[in-house]
């Protein structure tokens, strides 16, 4: 069952000035647990699609952008990682980010973003795929309006 909580697009010092420190906190929590749940995943051999499934899309790359967006100097990222890393837009914010990056090794993340990123690009494939088939309703108005 996916995460309902919705990933919070600013930083703690503007959600306490907008007066969202809740939505800020619940996000944040669910953004750390997001990055624990990575690291088990990997430790145990698991699958980008689970870490998908529990968290969805946007948070779980949320999280890996975010990963390697904290280990600036660290060259075991491919740099094509990182390019796609650093394209995420990650709000400021050096007390709290550190606190939702994966702990797994570089090297080992690196396997994992191309993983994702792999993922992605066959699942939104399958699902262009998918829009472009008519719906049965609209397969028997087609055959029907071409006699």
């Amino acid at each position: 069952m996916q995460s309902k909580v919705p990933l919070y697009p600013y930083n703690a010092k503007t959600a306490r000035e907008r007066g969202e420190l809740d939505k800020w906190r619940e996000s944040f929590r669910e953004n750390c647990a997001c990055a624990g749940g990575i690291d088990i995943l990997i430790r145990e051999k698991g699958t980008v699609e689970k870490i998908v499934e529990l968290y969805g899309y946007k948070r779980v790359e949320h999280v890996l952008a975010n990963t390697v967006q904290e280990r600036r100097g660290d060259g075991r990222f491919r740099p094509s990682n990182r390019d796609w890393a650093n394209g995420h837009y990650i709000p400021p914010d050096e007390r709290h980010n550190c606190c939702f990056a994966a702990q797994s090794h570089s090297a080992i993340l690196d396997g994992f973003i191309s993983n994702y990123r792999r993922f992605v690009m066959e699942h939104s494939q399958h699902e262009e795929k998918q829009k472009l088939r008519p719906e049965p309703e609209e397969k028997q108005e087609m055959q029907m309006g071409g006699m």
